[in-house]
């Protein structure tokens, strides 16, 4: 719950970044509900990953393939809301010619709902692969909450976006709104912090003979 509350305030405060980094911004209400459901759902998976994972242990490459899945899920299912509900992305897409030319073939061949999926799966997809999003989750993180986690993110997104028709800034903003969202809802423990801290300064000898 307290997730959809901080995703709501985020959504609504994130309208000006959009025409500081230059793009169209949601004109209308369902615009601005569709980019709400985007980051709530985003978050929840980034969450509900995060929580299973405090009790089972998997590696980095586990968790990318997990965030990848997730990514690639939201992206199908904003593609399809987005079609439902008949409510356009603001974007700045079509920059890219290589990228223009490879969504008016698939377009040409399988229609413009399919390619808009397509667009969209591989970017949120490979988005979440490339974050470490479990980290921002992490009780024993350094800080509840810091602002450099979101721009990276949000910088890596526009570096993702460069080979696809991706909606921008949209996806930029999504992905760091999901960010801030996971930060401000996970648990985070201090003396778990100050711990992993501790462990960090220690050289490996040093682990060794604390251990």
């Amino acid at each position: 719950l307290m997730a959809a509350a901080v995703a709501a305030v985020g959504t609504v405060l994130s309208v000006p970044f959009f025409d500081l980094l230059g793009g169209p911004h949601p004109q209308d209400p369902g615009q601005l509900a569709l980019l709400y459901g985007v980051v709530l759902l985003g978050s929840w998976g980034v969450l509900g990953a995060s929580k299973a994972w405090e009790s089972h242990h998997a590696c980095n490459g586990t968790r990318r393939l997990v965030m990848l899945a997730v990514g690639l899920g939201l992206g199908q299912l904003l593609a399809a809301s987005s079609g439902w509900a008949h409510v356009g992305i603001p974007t700045e897409v079509g920059s890219n010619q290589v990228a223009s030319q490879i969504t008016r073939v698939v377009t040409s061949r399988a229609g413009r709902d399919v390619a808009l999926m397509v667009s969209l799966a591989a970017f949120y997809g490979l988005a979440f692969g490339a974050n470490q999003f479990w980290n921002l989750a992490s009780r024993d993180r350094v800080r509840r909450f810091r602002l450099v986690p979101l721009v990276i993110t949000g910088a890596i997104a526009a570096l993702i976006g460069l080979p696809f028709d991706a909606p921008q800034p949209w996806g930029s903003i999504s992905l760091a709104l999901i960010a801030m969202v996971v930060q401000l809802t996970s648990p985070w423990d201090r003396k778990a912090a100050a711990y992993a801290l501790y462990q960090r300064k220690l050289g490996p000898t040093d682990r060794k003979r604390v251990a």
